[in-house]
Parts: C-alpha cells; structure tokens; sequence
C-alpha cells in the first residue's frame, strides 16, 4: 500500500526526465576511455488519473484517507493552497472565515441580566425647596439621628439604602419624592 501512496504522491515532472541507460561508456577515475559503468534501469511509474486515485482512496479508512490528503497538501504550494480553499468554499458552500457571532452573541445576554435585577440602591439626587421633612423621611428609612440624617441630606446625591428589593426601592423613592426631593434606582 505504501508503493501506491509514493505512486500517486510521485510529481508528474519526473515523468520527462531522461532514464539511465545500461552500459553508458564514462571516462572512469583512472581517465581511461571506454569503460562501462553499469547503472539500473528505474522502473517507469505509471501516472494515475483523478479518478483512479479518487477510487482507491475510496478503498482506505479514514486514517488512511487522512495521511493521503495530508501528504498532497504538504507538498503544495502556498498560492495552490489558497486556490483550493476557495474551490472547496464554492464547492460546499462553506466559508474558512472565523464566525463573528460568538461576540455579537454575548451582547443580549448583558441586556436580559439588568432587566432581571432584582436588589436596587436608593440614591437621594437632590433635596428640593423644604430641606427638613427630607431630613425626617430620611431618618425614618435609614434609623440615623438627627446629625447624621442632615449631613446625608447635605451630601446629596449620596445613597440613602442599598440592596433593596425592587418594592421597598419604589416605596422609598415614593417617599422621598412625596416631600420634594428627587430620587432614582440603581
């Protein structure tokens, strides 16, 4: 099986080549003329077609088949290779091109996860014209004292509650903005 393989891997360029004749007179080493150097006679190799090797190769397994077509392309030239990649697109109707998919892919998932959020932190954004029944919903919310209540107010934006539920976040903002100030959800 391996002589077929040499068969059809062989370049059909040897084909032309001139065979050693037996008995070619060569002046020898010693300078003398008419000595006979005795050469072999190669054996011709028989040049399959397409079809013959596409039919033995229908004989081989599959490893087979592989080694056979890993040989062939081994011995291809770049720009022969580039042409039979295009051939065997057209052919199979299949691109080499890696897909851009994957990465587009990823985008939606982001998305479906911030609309899935289901913990929310109040931010107070501003306090609006009446400072002090902000100062008393804020201590109501968050049991700070009085100090502490106004310096967060003072502060704004500053976050007023963290990790909420998305019902207890609307009730806070509903709070806060029923006396004037401004809040959002995060």
């Amino acid at each position: 099986m391996t002589e077929e393989k040499e068969k059809e891997e062989k370049p059909k360029a040897e084909e032309g080549k001139p065979e050693k004749a037996e008995g070619k007179k060569t002046a020898g080493r010693s300078g003398k003329k008419g000595t006979t150097k005795a050469t072999k006679k190669a054996p011709e190799a028989k040049a399959l077609s397409v079809e013959e090797i596409v039919d033995f190769a229908k004989t081989m397994g599959d490893k087979e088949q592989s080694e056979l077509v890993r040989g062939i392309v081994r011995n291809m030239r770049v720009m022969s290779l580039s042409g039979l990649v295009k051939d065997l697109e057209e052919e199979f109707g299949v691109s080499a091109a890696v897909p851009a998919v994957a990465v587009t892919s990823a985008a939606p998932q982001v998305e479906e996860a911030v609309e899935e959020k289901t913990v929310f932190d109040v931010t107070l954004e501003s306090v609006g014209d009446k400072k002090i029944p902000v100062i008393k919903v804020v201590r109501s919310l968050t049991s700070l004292g009085l100090k502490d209540a106004k310096a967060l107010v003072d502060s704004a934006p500053r976050k007023i509650k963290e990790g909420v539920s998305k019902e207890e976040a609307e009730k806070i903002k509903s709070e806060l903005e029923a006396v004037g100030a401004t809040a959002k959800l995060e």
